[in-house]
C-alpha cells in the first residue's frame, strides 16, 4: 500500500516523489507517431495533427486514442458481462489502466480502468485528478455505492472493489487543449499504473506506482523550405521558409528558429504566426564564406513552448574555388621576451625566434613543417625543424584544436639561439599539406640580428725630459710633463659617452657624430708638473654601447721619476 498526504495543485506544475516501482528510465522521450485531429495542410506535406503525451517524472509516452465507433460509456459497458464492473477489455490484475477514447463524434475522453475482475484481490484507491474542469463525467463505476465517490470540487475518486469487481471512471469532452494531473493518495491492492496506446492495446507501464502522472496536449510545428536548394552566393533571401502550426488559433505563437551552420545560411531568431492563421514566412539568407568543397545540407528547426519541435532541410551549393595560401613571418626576442633593440643581441645571450605561419587561403592544411636555415642557406644539413610552442598539449593559434591549419589561424614555432658577433642572416621556411587536393604549400622569410661585441681600450704616453738605464721616463723636478692618451673601439660597434677623467679630448672623431666608430683612435692630453721622485700617473676610460647600454672601461697605470737639479 501506498501513501501520502496531498494539496490540490496548480496545472503544470504537480510533481511527486516517492518509492519508484521497478527501474526509473530517467531521460527517454518518445515522439507520437500518431494523431487525433487534423488541423491545416502545408503544400504538399502531411497534415499537423496534435500529440498526446503521457508522462512521469522523466519518463513520457505518446498515446493514441482508442476509436470504439461508440460513445464512452457503451466502450465502458458497465455491468453487462460482469456485474459492478467495466468491460472494455483492457482491464488488467492489480493495475490501474489509463486510455483516451475517441467517439463517432471525435469527442475525446479519458478512461480510467482499476484492477480486473475475478483476480482473487480487491483493493481501495484514492486518486486526485487535477484539470478536469472542462470535462463531463460520463461513467462513475459503482454509482450508488456508498464506497465510490467522485467530487468535482476538489477533484478527488475514490473506490472500493471486492475480488469479483472493478472500479473505474469515465470522462468526455476533454477539449483541444488540457493538462491533466493524476496524483495517488492511497492504492491498496494496486501495483502501478499502465496506459494503453492504439486500437490495438499496446500497453505501457509507467516507472513508478506513486508518483504523479501527467496527461496533455502536444501541439505540432512545421517547417517547410522553398526551394530545397540554393547557392551560398543567392544572398539575402535566397530561400523562403514556413512555420505552420496545430492548435488554437486564438493567440499569437512565438516560434523560434536555429540553423545547423550559421556560417552557411543565416536565419531570424523568432517567427510569430499572428492569432486567427495557421502558418508564418520567414526569409533565408545566404552567407558566402569562400571556402570551397563546402556543399552541405543546412537543418532549420523550428519550437515553442507548446508546440513539439520540428525540422527542415536546405541543400546549400558551394561556388567558391580553392586559394591555397601560407605565410610565415618571424621575430627575435631576447631572454626575457622583449624584442631585440634594432635588432641588436650582446654576443653570448640567448635569442628567441618566434615563426608564426598563417593561413590566408581558404582551405585547412596539415602537417606543417617550420625549418631554420640555421644561417646557411646553401647547406641544408644543419637545418633546424622548429617546434610548435604548445599549451596544455595543443599549439599555440590551433583555436580550435583540430590539428588543422584552418584558415585565418596563426599558429607559433620557436627556436633559441645563442648571439656570435657580427650581423648574421637567418632564413625561416614552412610547408603544409592541403589534403583534399594533394597540394603542398610553402613560404619563406628571412631573420636578422647583430652580435654586438662592444670593447674599449685605452693606451697612456708621458713625455719626460729623459730617460733612466732601465728605460724609464725621467723629468726634472718643476718641469711640465704632458701625458697623451689614446682611446681605441676595440669592438664591433660604435660608443658614446666616451670620458677619460684625466684627459682633455683633442682629435679622432673623423666624422665628427659624437660616437667612438670602430674605425676611430681618439685622442687625450692632460698635463702635470713634475715633483722629485718615484711618481705613478694613472688614468681610466668608460663608454656605453648606445643600442644595448652595455658600459665597456679599461685603465691604465704609468710612471716617471722626478729628478732633482744638481
Amino acid at each position: 500500500m501506498f501513501q501520502r498526504s496531498f494539496s490540490k495543485r496548480t496545472r503544470r506544475s504537480c510533481r511527486g516523489r516517492g518509492t519508484p516501482v521497478g527501474r526509473r528510465q530517467a531521460g527517454l522521450r518518445l515522439e507520437s507517431l500518431e494523431s487525433r485531429r487534423l488541423l491545416t495542410t502545408v503544400g504538399d506535406d502531411l497534415p499537423l495533427a496534435d500529440a498526446y503525451i503521457v508522462s512521469q517524472g522523466d519518463f513520457s509516452v505518446p498515446v493514441t486514442p482508442i476509436h470504439s465507433g461508440t460513445d464512452i460509456a457503451t466502450f465502458y459497458d458497465y455491468g453487462t458481462t460482469h456485474p459492478y464492473s467495466s468491460n472494455t477489455g483492457y482491464e488488467a490484475s492489480d493495475r490501474i489502466t489509463l486510455l483516451l477514447h475517441e467517439d463517432q463524434s471525435a469527442d475525446l475522453g479519458l478512461v480510467v480502468l482499476i484492477d480486473h475482475v475475478n483476480d482473487g484481490s480487491g483493493g481501495y484507491a484514492a486518486i486526485l485528478f487535477d484539470g478536469m474542469e472542462s470535462a463531463d463525467l460520463a461513467v462513475l463505476d459503482d454509482p450508488n455505492s456508498p464506497h465510490d465517490s467522485w467530487n468535482p470540487d476538489n477533484g478527488m475518486l475514490g473506490c472500493t472493489w471486492l475480488d469479483n469487481a472493478t472500479d473505474g471512471i469515465a470522462f468526455s469532452n476533454l477539449g483541444d487543449d488540457f493538462f491533466i494531473t493524476i496524483q495517488p493518495d492511497l492504492l491498496q491492492g494496486i501495483s502501478g499504473f499502465d496506459v494503453i496506446t492504439g486500437d490495438n492495446g499496446f500497453r505501457v507501464s509507467l516507472p513508478a506506482g506513486d508518483e504523479v502522472i501527467t496527461l496533455h496536449v502536444e501541439h505540432a510545428l512545421s517547417v517547410s523550405i522553398s526551394p530545397e536548394s540554393i547557392g551560398e552566393a543567392d544572398g539575402l533571401a535566397a530561400a523562403t521558409g514556413t512555420v505552420a502550426r496545430s492548435g488554437d488559433l486564438a493567440e499569437d505563437l512565438l516560434v523560434t528558429l536555429a540553423n545547423s551552420n550559421q556560417a552557411a545560411v543565416s536565419v531570424p531568431v523568432n517567427v510569430l504566426i499572428p492569432a486567427g492563421q495557421i502558418s508564418a514566412a520567414f526569409n533565408i539568407d545566404a552567407v558566402d564564406n569562400l571556402v570551397p568543397f563546402d556543399s552541405q545540407s543546412i537543418v532549420i528547426a523550428a519550437s515553442s513552448q507548446s508546440s513539439a519541435s520540428a525540422e527542415a532541410s536546405l541543400e546549400v551549393i558551394n561556388d567558391d574555388s580553392p586559394i591555397l595560401l601560407g605565410h610565415i613571418t618571424v621575430a627575435f626576442y631576447d631572454d626575457t621576451g622583449e624584442p631585440l633593440p634594432m635588432g641588436y643581441a650582446p654576443v653570448g645571450t640567448a635569442i628567441v625566434q618566434e615563426m608564426a605561419v598563417n593561413n590566408t587561403g581558404n582551405l585547412a592544411v596539415q602537417n606543417v613543417v617550420v625549418l631554420d636555415n640555421n644561417g646557411t642557406p646553401n647547406d641544408p644539413n644543419d637545418d633546424i625543424s622548429a617546434p610548435a610552442v604548445l599549451v596544455d598539449g595543443h599549439t599555440v593559434g590551433d583555436t580550435n584544436q583540430d590539428g588543422q591549419l584552418d584558415p585565418g589561424e596563426s599558429w607559433q614555432f620557436s627556436t633559441i639561439r645563442v648571439a656570435t658577433a657580427g650581423s648574421h642572416t637567418i632564413g625561416f621556411s614552412t610547408t603544409a599539406l592541403e589534403p583534399l587536393t594533394d597540394v603542398v604549400v610553402s613560404d619563406s622569410v628571412l631573420g636578422t640580428y647583430f652580435g654586438a661585441s662592444p670593447a674599449v681600450s685605452l693606451s697612456q704616453l708621458i713625455v719626460g725630459s729623459g730617460q733612466d738605464a732601465e728605460g724609464g721616463v725621467l723629468a726634472a723636478t718643476g718641469d711640465p710633463v704632458p701625458v697623451f692618451y689614446s682611446v681605441q673601439n676595440q669592438g664591433n660597434v660604435a660608443l658614446d659617452l666616451v670620458v677619460v677623467p684625466a684627459g682633455d679630448y683633442y682629435a679622432g672623431d673623423t666624422n665628427q657624430d659624437g660616437l667612438l666608430d670602430t674605425n676611430e683612435v681618439w685622442e687625450f692630453v692632460s698635463n702635470h708638473t713634475a715633483v722629485a721622485g718615484p711618481q705613478q700617473i694613472a688614468a681610466s676610460i668608460s663608454a656605453v654601447e648606445p643600442v644595448t647600454g652595455a658600459v665597456v672601461s679599461d685603465s691604465v697605470l704609468g710612471t716617471y721619476f722626478g729628478a732633482s737639479p744638481a
